[in-house]
């Protein structure tokens, strides 16, 4: 047995393997949760699956909550800052997430988290996500959409902004979270030396106990990072503030703070 944390913790596996091998490696071990969130690839179904889906569509719909597929999908209107958190495996996002919250009272939504906590959550779309991979298919990108947005919704309110940690990881996902979800205001990247994120993943792997901090799975997952955030800088070129992590966290931090002063000064 594994425990879903251990699936998450391959997190970052690469979006390269094929589909045979992605299904040969799901039945081994239930890692479908974290690749959603790395793959843009969704396995094909069988005209007798389709068949069997459409029959059951109205179903699943009643489970779910969802829209129907074609349906308008109206983004929040959100009026305080949603910063895309980016970096590669190692970079220090969720410290300087952490950090961030303490200071300037943002919310901090991680999508692993959501994805983790609903599949535990015993709801019928954490019994349709749990159904999903038993048959060995992958979490459409659609209910961590939903995921977020709720997440959103909850605290926007009382939230002084929001911190997307990890998202997206390609351009789809952010085209999809803009128009579904609500508008991004900035991308934060946490621009690290590769041979820095190897060094700090193994380091952390001695103590971690998650399956994919080591050498063979640390490499992958580097070099799947580099694949995507090339064309994903590109797209956000106009509100990504980079910020050097190489130094340790609180100097890292002292180099974010005028960035947030700035966005969070009243107008």
């Amino acid at each position: 047995m594994f425990t879903l944390g251990e699936m998450l913790g391959n997190f970052y596996s690469s979006e390269r393997e094929s589909k045979s091998e992605l299904r040969r490696q799901d039945r081994q071990q239930p890692a479908h949760l974290c690749r959603l969130i790395c793959s843009k690839q969704f396995i094909k179904l069988s005209d007798m699956e389709k068949k069997d889906d459409n029959n059951h569509h109205q179903k699943d719909e009643k489970r779910t909550g969802n829209a129907k597929r074609g349906d308008p999908v109206e983004p929040l209107d959100v009026k305080v800052p949603v910063i895309f958190v980016f970096g590669g495996p190692g970079s220090g996002k969720g410290t300087q997430c952490e950090k961030i919250v303490q200071k300037y009272g943002f919310t901090h939504i991680c999508p692993g988290d959501l994805l983790r906590a609903e599949a535990q959550s015993g709801s019928d779309r954490g019994e349709e996500m749990n159904e999903i991979m038993k048959k060995g298919e992958l979490v459409p990108l659609d209910i961590l959409l939903q995921l977020l947005k709720e997440a959103i919704k909850k605290h926007l309110d009382k939230a002084k902004g929001f911190l997307i940690d990890g998202y997206p990881r390609n351009v789809e996902q952010g085209d999809r979270f803009e128009a579904e979800v609500c508008k991004s205001t900035n991308l934060i990247y946490f621009e690290v030396k590769d041979e820095t994120m190897h060094a700090r993943l193994l380091k952390r792997g001695l103590t971690s106990g998650r399956a994919d901090d080591n050498e063979e799975t640390i490499v992958k997952r580097i070099k799947t990072f580099h694949v995507e955030s090339e064309h994903v800088l590109d797209k956000y070129r106009g509100i990504v503030h980079k910020v050097s992590a190489e130094d340790d966290p609180d100097k890292v931090f002292a180099s974010l703070t005028p960035f947030f002063d700035t966005i969070t000064k009243p107008k």
